[in-house]
């Protein structure tokens, strides 16, 4: 796994971009950007609240699937740097 490899999870605001997103990898693969949208309808931060919530569990998935993605940018450069 290349996961050793990222470096940060930065939440940034919904407002800096100009279309609906919940997260993105830059850098690489090395940063993960994850924003405000999905923590702006938390209902609190209680994680017993929280542990049924759609948002929740929208945002980590958002993590898994954005860290999946920096997984496939290392695996792939590797590749490429075999060939």
């Amino acid at each position: 796994m290349y996961l050793d490899s990222l470096q940060k999870i930065e939440l940034r605001n919904i407002k800096e971009f100009e279309y609906d997103i919940v997260g993105r990898i830059l850098e690489a693969g090395t940063v993960i950007w994850v924003t405000s949208r999905l923590y702006e309808n938390l209902p609190s931060y209680n994680i017993k609240d929280l542990q049924d919530d759609t948002n929740f569990i929208m945002l980590v998935n958002t993590l898994y699937h954005e860290m999946d993605h920096a997984t496939d940018w290392w695996s792939c450069h590797d590749y490429v740097r075999q060939l």
